[in-house]
């Protein structure tokens, strides 16, 4: 068990039910030089996310949500919102699959 170990996460953070975290994962800003946060949207963290190791959700001046079932692969950086039941992975992450009624 990793106890959490090394996961950040951003004041505005919203995380639903049944959300599974791995170690050393981001969840934040993707403009740190700019001091505002008046700009700086939510970041939504939906039902049933994996969010893999060392994954990273950066959000500008918009809301990001990662949608219901979405799997975040392991050392994705996301920088923008997901649809539902999706895979998504790399650098900057992509959709690695097609969003499926489940």
């Amino acid at each position: 068990m990793h106890r959490g170990k090394g996961i950040v996460l951003h004041p505005k953070t919203q995380i639903g039910s049944r959300v599974r975290i791995f170690h050393n994962v981001t969840v934040g800003r993707g403009d740190v030089r700019s001091g505002s946060t008046e700009k700086f949207g939510k970041i939504v963290i939906s039902d049933d996310v994996w969010l893999c190791v060392g994954s990273v959700v950066l959000a500008k001046d918009e809301d990001i949500v990662v949608g219901k079932g979405t799997t975040l692969a392991a050392n994705a950086v996301l920088l923008e919102s997901t649809g539902e039941y999706e895979v998504w992975g790399g650098i900057p992450a992509k959709r690695l699959t097609p969003a499926q009624n489940s």
